[in-house]
């Protein structure tokens, strides 16, 4: 990230399945705005209380990620969606990311 710097400085940030936003916290200084994703509005209430500048929190499926975001220079999970998807949707959420990723984003 940090030889991406000047990339990732006006871009967004999205996290899925981001829970209670800590890994999103801890990223956002690097980005001009932050996606929290996440379907438990639980864990939703619970990331909008951290009040982060520059992020939102969005209840929503990641294999509808599009529908949430677009040109997002970066795209990040803690890995905790494979292990609940398995190998078989790998594949599919991949390519969700891909599609939303701006040129150079990764």
């Amino acid at each position: 990230m940090a030889d991406r710097a000047d990339f990732c400085r006006d871009r967004l940030v999205v996290d899925l399945a981001c829970g209670t936003g800590a890994v999103l916290e801890s990223m956002l200084d690097r980005f001009a705005e932050g996606l929290g994703l996440d379907i438990s509005r639980r864990m939703l209430a619970v990331a909008a209380r951290r009040q982060l500048p520059h992020a939102r929190w969005q209840e929503g499926n990641c294999f509808e990620l599009a529908a949430f975001a677009a040109h997002a220079g970066a795209v990040l999970s803690r890995g905790i969606l494979l292990s609940h998807y398995g190998p078989r949707w790998a594949p599919v959420l991949l390519e969700q990311i891909r599609a939303v990723l701006a040129p150079g984003g990764f």
